[in-house]
């Protein structure tokens, strides 16, 4: 079944006909929480948090929260008035928001354990990782992530008609769709096969339908300033034995090496978080060390989830580590205080599973999506149109099927919303 297109199904319909969520909020408590990063992860906490009595504060250096959601997955994928909405929900439940307050530079670590009884650092992962070739320092030569954050905030400089983007992840499809947008030509270049890209299929699929080349089978290998712009020497690859990532690695072919010219060439081969804030806490590599049950730091009453302890993963990782990272200092907290936590209060939701006598194979129903010639003509243009009633009934019955037998009333409230 297409969960995630059935989700998006069900919280249009939910909105359509005027649900409304009924939360029912723990007794007021004192102690002071700390929140870093606005994104994802930071807004799950913090909300949970907020459910459970507390009034946490989240620090987020850029203008506006989301993280990643906003400044890193563009509007046609995820229109701002739904991302705006879903967060001005999850604040006004008792959350206070310092935005444009960076800690390391306004505020320090060491303030913010003075001031606050408890912290959850979740900063995401914003900085691009090197190519570590020569010239990549050059005008013209940048960061993917770094780009989508300046195209949100509306500082971007336009990238000129000839565009390279190196990667093959969700971050390059976004890049590449980008640059689309903004009119350039754009090829994407990547080190193996196609069938061999970290990006979903279906990003793949359509930034390919939305005139975006592919170039298989090439690895950078340096960049020099050329009369009219930039000079990308790649060298053409062949696949070997397999890696531990289970896929074929790719190997120069010697003396196999071209040369193309572009205006702009985007880095997007990986992203890291960036901890020059994190002072005395234990770190490996780009990454904050927890214990992995507790996501507790080596600082007493400091707790670490998402992308800055597992690395850049999916948006539900950062979400489920927020909302453990909640039960965690709320368990932290109560112990302090000799009282029993929150936590252990709450409802579960219990959940049986029924088989049905007889399975009829069915293909899974494509997503209705606007015609690539209009997408490419602005951002505020969401690609993805949902799915009409019908066709989200059909899908629902293709299920095996999970059925959830029982509710409270506050969970059915909160599962009608998504």
């Amino acid at each position: 079944m297409n969960i995630t297109k059935i989700k998006r199904f069900a919280v249009d319909m939910a909105k359509r006909r005027g649900y409304t969520v009924k939360l029912e909020k723990g007794e007021p408590k004192e102690e002071k929480i700390a929140v870093i990063g606005g994104g994802p992860g930071g807004l799950a906490a913090a909300y949970s948090l907020a459910l459970m009595g507390y009034r946490p504060t989240i620090f987020e250096e850029l203008p506006e929260l989301g993280g990643m959601l906003r400044y890193g997955i563009p509007p046609y994928r995820l229109p701002r008035d739904i991302l705006d909405q879903e967060i001005d929900f999850l604040i006004r439940v008792g959350v206070e928001v310092k935005t444009n307050n960076r800690v390391g530079r306004d505020i320090t670590l060491e303030q913010l354990q003075k001031d606050y009884d408890a912290m959850f650092v979740a900063v995401g992962a914003h900085k691009n990782l090197p190519m570590r070739i020569a010239g990549e320092d050059l005008p013209g030569v940048k960061g993917g992530a770094e780009f989508l954050r300046e195209v949100e905030l509306g500082i971007a400089a336009n990238p000129g008609k000839r565009v390279a983007v190196i990667g093959g992840g969700n971050t390059a499809m976004d890049i590449a769709r980008s640059c689309r947008r903004m009119g350039a030509e754009v090829t994407i270049l990547y080190r193996r096969e196609r069938k061999d890209m970290p990006a979903s299929e279906e990003e793949i699929a359509d930034a390919l339908a939305e005139g975006i080349g592919l170039k298989e089978l090439v690895a950078p290998k340096s960049i020099r300033k050329s009369d009219t712009g930039l000079a990308l020497e790649m060298e053409l690859c062949e696949l070997k034995d397999f890696d531990r990532s289970g896929r074929r690695r790719p190997v120069p072919i010697a003396g196999a090496v071209i040369t193309q010219e572009y205006d702009t060439i985007f880095s997007a081969i990986g992203q890291a978080s960036d901890l020059e804030f994190a002072g005395s806490i234990e770190t490996k590599g780009d990454t904050i060390v927890v214990d992995r049950h507790r996501l507790l730091t080596s600082l007493p009453g400091v707790f670490a989830g998402g992308d800055a302890v597992i690395g850049p993963a999916r948006v539900v990782d950062a979400l489920a580590h927020g909302k453990k990272a909640a039960v965690e200092i709320d368990r932290y907290l109560a112990k302090k205080a000799g009282r029993e936590p929150h936590a252990e209060t709450l409802e579960k939701i219990q959940v049986t599973m029924t088989l049905p006598k007889e399975v009829i194979e069915t293909p899974m129903a494509e997503i209705p999506k606007l015609d690539p010639e209009e997408r490419i003509k602005d951002f505020t243009a969401e690609v993805e149109l949902g799915f009409d009633e019908e066709t989200a009934k059909k899908e629902c019955g293709r299920c095996l099927r999970c059925d959830v037998s029982w509710l409270t009333a506050r969970d059915k409230s909160i599962a009608l919303a998504g």
